[in-house]
């Protein structure tokens, strides 16, 4: 594992193998309604941690939208899954067979269409799209743009 934390006004998207733990080593003073402090999970997270990772550099790719194109850019190309930043003026059409997406909104706010239906998407929504859905029409509903996390399993 990898030690992290967060802070106010950061979005993250975690595309990991789901595990359903979390190992707390530090829990910044934090307490329930109660009072009561969370459990700390030193001993299982010394023993999850990977040191020899080291020290990880943010990673900046120096993405910038161009007012009314359709820009796309990979951000993660794994053996495991894909992560690609789409930024939208005005619509776009994702197309893909038998594949099953993520989509999240970066930032802006737009309508993410189906052929069943449609979705109002502000910054922080997420769409599991599954393989049945093999268009999706996304209309950027905001003056900027919007820009989508679009995630999919290899």
């Amino acid at each position: 594992g990898t030690i992290h934390s967060l802070g106010d006004g950061i979005l993250v998207a975690e595309i990991q193998q789901s595990s359903d733990l979390t190992f707390r080593i530090h829990d910044w003073d934090w307490v329930d309604k109660n009072g009561q402090p969370r459990e700390l999970h030193l001993k299982e997270a010394l023993e999850c941690i990977d040191f020899e990772c080291g020290p990880v550099e943010p990673v900046s790719s120096g993405f910038s939208p161009t007012v009314d194109s359709k820009t796309s850019e990979f951000l993660i190309d794994s053996p495991y899954f894909q992560v690609e930043r789409l930024s939208c003026s005005n619509s776009r059409t994702i197309s893909e067979e038998n594949q099953c997406r993520i989509l999240m909104v970066l930032e802006g706010a737009c309508k993410i269409a189906t052929e069943a239906t449609s979705y109002s998407c502000q910054t922080g929504s997420t769409l599991l799209l599954p393989a049945s859905c093999p268009e999706v029409l996304i209309e950027s509903e905001t003056s900027d743009g919007c820009q989508i996390l679009l995630t999919r399993v290899v």
